[in-house]
């Protein structure tokens, strides 16, 4: 009899030492079952993107596009924090540093993405501001402007994000949609004088010039603002929309960019001083020092040198 009880007592704790294993494998494979796509996109799986469904197109003008909403509703970065460490496990970076990466929301705040849900964050890797971010803000304009549906932008910036310029390049101008039409309220326009020196009535007398006084000098005539680049059908698609069809997939590389370059592109501090090529840091961020050791240092390294048809 003892010796059936010992017998039975090694069964059942050897049954329930099989249990365990076999559990924390499975937490494990699970753990990183998520992958990057294109180096810049979530798993779809992982990370569909969730939109928060007490945003509507109905009340935009009542949340979203109400300045200070984003911070209004933001999560806790104690929250944001600890569900970065789980996800940099989930996607089973071999770099785990938290501070390489950003806990992104992928469809924004600003856009009417929800604030806590899990689907609806990942690591990002590298810093911010980068390209997404702008692509973030061009679509809140356009959606405030009444050029973009709330449904479309969020659906593109689910997506992929780089997409979203020809979403907002075939959007119909609003009225009065068009930033440069009237100056700022804090400055003058070229045409006003300034309202301390108005101008003379046509009426008011003037005293006539000596007569042996000489001609006044002719006028310069003012010189002609630069021509804005035109733009031009593109040979190849770019993730980044710009005037010269700069793109990362062919072309030639560029040592001499266009001097409008970083009103396109966001560009490093030290942008000007590069001695190399132009080159993308895995920040997202661009420098010109392709091709010369350092490049991109304290951006994370080189990503991809782009280039110019």
């Amino acid at each position: 009899m003892a010796r059936w009880l010992r017998v039975t007592l090694v069964l059942a704790v050897l049954g329930s030492a099989s249990v365990s294993p076999l559990f924390h494998l499975q937490q494990v494979a699970g753990a990183q079952s998520c992958r990057v796509v294109e180096e810049v996109l979530p798993d779809p799986v992982c990370t569909p993107g969730v939109i928060d469904e007490r945003v509507t197109q109905d009340n935009i003008g009542a949340t979203i596009c109400v300045s200070g909403y984003s911070r209004s509703v933001r999560p806790s970065s104690s929250y944001t924090s600890r569900l970065k460490v789980q996800q940099i496990a989930e996607y089973g970076y071999s770099d785990t540093d938290p501070r390489h990466y950003e806990e992104d929301h992928l469809i924004s705040l600003e856009l009417g993405g929800h604030p806590t849900d899990p689907r609806n964050l990942w690591p990002e890797p590298g810093a911010s501001p980068n390209p997404k971010d702008r692509i973030e803000n061009a679509l809140h304009r356009a959606i405030c402007a009444g050029r973009v549906t709330l449904a479309a932008a969020q659906d593109v910036i689910a997506r992929d994000w780089r997409q979203a310029d020809s979403l907002l390049q075939g959007a119909p101008a609003a009225d009065g949609d068009e930033p440069d039409a009237t100056p700022p309220d804090d400055e003058t326009s070229p045409e006003s004088p300034p309202a301390s020196q108005p101008p003379p009535a046509d009426n008011q007398p003037t005293d006539p010039p000596p007569a042996d006084a000489p001609p006044p000098p002719a006028s310069a005539p003012p010189p002609a603002p630069p021509a804005p680049p035109t733009t031009q059908a593109c040979p190849v698609a770019t993730p980044i929309s710009n005037p010269w069809c700069i793109n990362p997939t062919q072309g030639s590389l560029i040592t001499t960019p266009p001097a409008e370059f970083c009103g396109y592109f966001p560009c490093i501090a030290n942008f000007g001083n590069g001695r190399g090529y132009v080159m993308e840091c895995r920040d997202g961020l661009f420098g010109k020092s392709g091709g010369i050791s350092g490049s991109c240092s304290g951006h994370g390294g080189n990503r991809r040198p782009w280039y110019r048809p």
